[in-house]
């Protein structure tokens, strides 16, 4: 009995991946729809090597990516179905060692055909590009229109937003320890491109974690980068984007990193607050950084923003707030002046807005 293909990815797409592979077998059909959807969405998890997994496991894993990559290499067609690959690891990151060079080298090679490519997340993240600058090449060569895009910060980010016309939301993933070095550069590097081109800006995040498997994820905004009337929207779709439950669950930790703190910004970084306080109600910590923020020899304090408590307060599970700034508290005289203005701004007026919370910190 013939089955038109259409039917068939309607209900091959209740099938899962060892179902489907099995299908593949049956006859040129079932090959053709099974294939179809095989290769239209790829998940590839990379084992870290401390992992405590079966030495048996890992050769097997090792093994079957080498295999997979080459199968988009050196088939172009099965290669032009991809629409989504998105490669993770285990534990948020993996050594820079030789097997990184090599697999992050297939990705880019396989890329070459991926044609239909929308939806590109390499969640590896290492200290330097293992793939010495390929996969930047790969995804700046126009061979696909990228949407969504989510990879370490040690990629060419200015140059694939030059050359991905159409993305949408552009992540960039680090592990805590690197947290303190990306941003402020990458913030620089995107108000630069942003000034020389006159092309709309993709939504920018940051997602970062510890190196604890078990951690939860943190999700950064930039205020800088996000024009009037975009946070909601921005939101919206990084929720929407990372609402897997199998990869994210629900993000509980948030910030907002600041770059250049002036009255300026006011307006906006309510804006962020209120936006993420929608589109993540789970929310139990949320963290301010602010890089400077001096005007006329005035250091400002960003919990005194005209709007911020009440922003604060759409949180409805919010227990921790932290505000990090960079300024001179060598004496204990600025210590103690800075602490008690905190003090008396949450004693007056915080806690009334947000009554969840236990903790709030200021650090330098």
């Amino acid at each position: 009995m013939d089955f038109a293909v259409e039917l068939l990815h309607c209900i091959f797409r209740f099938c899962s991946q060892g179902d489907l592979a099995s299908l593949s077998q049956v006859n040129s059909t079932f090959k053709q729809a099974a294939e179809y959807l095989l290769y239209r969405h790829i998940d590839v998890f990379v084992f870290n090597p401390l992992d405590q997994i079966p030495h048996t496991s890992w050769r097997s894993w090792a093994l079957t990516e080498k295999s997979l990559f080459h199968t988009l290499t050196s088939n172009p067609q099965k290669a032009a179905v991809l629409r989504k690959l998105h490669v993770k690891s285990t534990a948020g990151y993996i050594y820079v060692d030789e097997a990184n060079y090599s697999m992050l080298g297939r990705v880019a090679d396989a890329l070459q055909n991926a044609h239909a490519l929308v939806d590109l997340r390499i969640m590896v993240n290492p200290f330097l590009d293992p793939s010495k600058g390929k996969l930047s090449k790969a995804i700046k060569s126009g061979c696909f229109q990228l949407h969504t895009l989510y990879c370490d910060a040690s990629q060419d980010l200015g140059g694939i937003i030059v050359s991905q016309k159409h993305l949408q939301l552009l992540g960039f993933y680090c592990i805590s320890d690197s947290v303190r070095l990306y941003p402020s550069i990458c913030i620089e590097n995107f108000c630069h491109i942003q000034t020389d081109s006159n092309r709309e800006f993709p939504g920018i995040f940051m997602l970062s974690r510890s190196r604890s498997p078990h951690d939860p994820f943190r999700l950064t905004l930039f205020p800088e980068l996000c024009l009037p009337g975009q946070a909601l929207m921005l939101c919206r779709d990084i929720a929407t984007s990372i609402g897997d439950p199998d990869n994210f669950h629900n993000i509980d930790r948030l910030g907002i990193y600041v770059v250049d703190f002036s009255s300026s910004k006011y307006a906006i970084i309510c804006e962020v607050i209120k936006a993420m306080a929608q589109y993540f109600a789970d929310c139990t910590a949320l963290s301010m950084k602010v890089q400077t923020g001096v005007v006329q020899g005035t250091v400002l304090n960003p919990w005194m923003i005209p709007g911020f408590s009440a922003s604060i307060g759409r949180f409805k599970l919010l227990k921790r707030l932290n505000f990090y700034m960079r300024r001179d508290f060598s004496d204990d005289d600025s210590l103690h002046q800075a602490g008690n203005v905190l003090h008396s701004f949450v004693f007056k007026e915080l806690i009334f807005a947000c009554p969840t919370l236990t903790e709030v910190y200021v650090g330098n």
